[in-house]
C-alpha cells in the first residue's frame, strides 16, 4: 500500500509480473486458470499474487483476481515501454548517426518504421514521401539536402497550382544551392502561393510532415556529417505528429524567410 508509480518495487513487480497481469487484462481469473494459462506452479502463481496485492496492482473478487485502477495503468505504462525499448533496438544504427544531445523525442520513435536504404537505391525510402506528397494538402519539413528532384518540383508546381501548402526550412548551405543550381524552385510565383520557405545555420536532422485527405505521417532522416543517410524514421502515431509539429514550429520561430536571406547574400 501507498506505494508511488515510481517506486522502484513497483516496477520491478509489474516487469516480472506483466504476463499475469496480461491476463487479467482480458478479466477476472482464478489461481487454477492462471496456473492453466500461464503454465506455472500454484507456488510461483501464490509468489507473484502476493508480489502484486502488496503494489495495488490486483485484488480478490468473486471470480478470483482482478486488476485494481492502478493495475491497469500500470500495465499500460509497461506495454508502452517496452514497445518504446524494441523500437529504439530496432532504430539503434540509425539513431547512432546523430549527436547524442540530438533533440529527438520517444514519441517518435515508439512504434516508428525503418525504412532502410539499399544499397544498390539511395533513395528508395523516400518514394514514399514523394508518393504522399502527390496527394497531400500540407507539407511541412526540414532539408539539409537535395536529395531527389522529384521532392522539389513537386513543392513548386502543386503549390503554383494552389494544391499544396508548403513550409520548407531549409540550411543556409542547401539554400545556397537552391539559388546557384535550382533557381526553377523559386520561379513562376512558387514563393507568392502556397510556398514558404526559410533558412537556418543547422538542423538537428531532416524533417517532413505530409498531410494527405486521409493520413498525416512523420519521416525524420537522421545524417551524417556528409549529409549522406543510412536510413528514414516513418510514424503515423498521434504522438509522433504532435511531436513532430512541436519540432517545426520551434525551428520555423527562429528561422529566417527566404527573402531576407536573399537580400544578405
Amino acid at each position: 500500500m501507498g506505494h508511488s508509480s515510481g517506486d522502484p518495487d513497483v516496477l520491478r513487480t509489474v516487469a516480472k509480473r506483466s504476463p499475469l497481469l496480461e491476463r487479467l487484462a482480458d478479466g477476472p481469473a482464478d489461481k487454477r486458470e492462471l496456473i492453466a494459462v500461464l503454465d506455472c506452479s500454484r507456488s510461483t502463481i501464490d509468489r507473484a499474487i502476493r508480489e502484486l496485492e502488496l503494489v495495488d496492482c490486483i485484488r480478490r473478487c468473486e471470480d478470483g483476481f482482478r486488476l485494481t485502477v492502478a493495475g491497469r495503468l500500470a500495465l499500460a505504462e509497461h506495454r508502452r515501454s517496452r514497445q518504446t525499448f524494441e523500437s529504439i533496438a530496432k532504430l539503434s544504427d540509425l539513431l547512432h548517426d546523430l549527436p547524442a544531445e540530438t533533440p529527438i523525442s520517444a514519441e517518435m520513435v515508439r512504434g516508428a518504421t525503418l525504412l532502410e536504404v539499399p544499397a544498390h537505391a539511395p533513395n528508395e525510402p523516400l518514394e514514399e514521401i514523394t508518393d504522399l506528397v502527390d496527394r497531400a494538402e500540407r507539407f511541412r519539413g526540414m532539408g539539409a539536402a537535395d536529395r531527389t528532384p522529384t521532392l522539389r518540383h513537386q513543392f513548386r508546381d502543386r503549390s503554383v497550382n494552389g494544391e499544396l501548402e508548403a513550409e520548407l526550412v531549409l540550411t543556409e548551405d542547401l539554400a545556397r544551392v537552391i539559388f546557384t543550381e535550382h533557381s526553377e524552385l523559386l520561379q513562376n510565383g512558387a514563393l507568392d502561393s502556397g510556398l514558404d520557405i526559410y533558412t537556418a545555420p543547422t538542423i538537428p536532422y531532416e524533417l517532413s510532415i505530409v498531410e494527405t485527405p486521409t493520413e498525416s505521417v512523420v519521416f525524420v532522416i537522421p545524417f551524417n556529417d556528409d549529409l549522406t543517410h543510412r536510413g528514414v524514421i516513418r510514424n503515423d502515431s498521434t504522438a509522433a505528429l504532435e511531436w513532430a509539429d512541436g519540432v517545426f514550429r520551434r525551428h520555423r520561430a527562429t528561422a529566417t524567410p527566404l527573402s531576407s536571406f536573399d537580400d544578405s547574400r
